[in-house]
């Protein structure tokens, strides 16, 4: 198999290259939300972080970065390679733009400076170059399995629409991460599924974090199997440390179990 690039953001990127020129296999992680000083190798407890620091100990951890303080910005800026604030992304991906309870509630959508409706702003629009469409450009597969959190209205900002063969996992800014259900806030409160494989919706059961990694590893797996001639990107955009904070089910259902009352 092609030579493995592994990369790790929380939020930062190591940075290799193959030496024979050849295009290497990229596996992308991104954990969310996670703190600079939680990694047990930046002050957080010795222990909790074992895989991470074995990786960082094999490859190089950059220690000067700019990102932005939540997640679909950071998001945003990793697939176009752009500051949030020169594609709008530092307007966080919302409900508030759906039409549908927009006209229920009498309101219109507000138009930015260039004349556009703002809810093309909640997310990263059609229009930008993503490094998946850079990769599929130069024959890359590439797939992304997680969250997405850069536009979950418009199909053209759906994964599939900027640059990806492959799409598993959830749109919005965070799920309940057993019932793969995504609380919308203002100006309406109700909660949808938000759990799809290549855009169409799933009912897989399991922790949603367990998922995602299965998913990465099916498909790289499958990839092996029946692309090894083709260099493959793997963007596995964890949900967690995101809130909500949700044990698994079959964990917290135990404890309580073994509570005497």
């Amino acid at each position: 198999m092609k030579k493995l690039i592994l990369f790790i953001a929380t939020l930062n990127m190591a940075h290799a290259s193959p030496v024979d020129g050849s295009k290497p296999n990229i596996v992308f992680i991104l954990s969310d939300d996670m703190g600079w000083n939680e990694p047990s190798f930046n002050g957080g407890p010795a222990n909790l972080t074992p895989h991470i620091t074995k990786l960082r100990s094999e490859g190089v951890s950059l220690k000067q970065f700019y990102v932005h303080a939540v997640c679909a910005p950071s998001r945003a800026a990793f697939l176009t390679g752009r500051y949030a604030f020169r594609t709008w992304s530092d307007w966080r991906s919302e409900d508030f733009g759906k039409p549908s309870y927009l006209a229920k509630l009498g309101m219109k959508l507000a138009k930015n400076k260039e004349g556009d409706e703002t809810r093309r702003i909640h997310g990263v629009a059609a229009e930008e170059r993503t490094i998946a469409e850079a990769l599929k450009d130069v024959g890359y597969f590439t797939s992304i399995s997680g969250k997405w959190h850069c536009g979950e209205w418009l199909p053209g900002q759906l994964p599939m629409g900027q640059g990806f063969d492959h799409q598993y996992g959830h749109y919005g800014w965070g799920i309940d991460y057993n019932n793969k259900t995504i609380p919308h806030n203002a100006p309406a409160r109700f909660a949808v599924y938000d759990w799809h494989r290549n855009q169409e919706p799933i009912f897989e059961p399991g922790y949603s974090t367990d998922l995602i990694a299965n998913e990465a590893v099916r498909v790289i797996a499958d990839h092996r199997m029946k692309r090894q001639d083709q260099p493959l990107f793997m963007y596995v955009a964890f949900n967690a440390v995101h809130g909500p904070l949700e044990e698994i089910l079959a964990t917290s259902e135990k404890k309580a179990n073994d509570m005497q009352l």
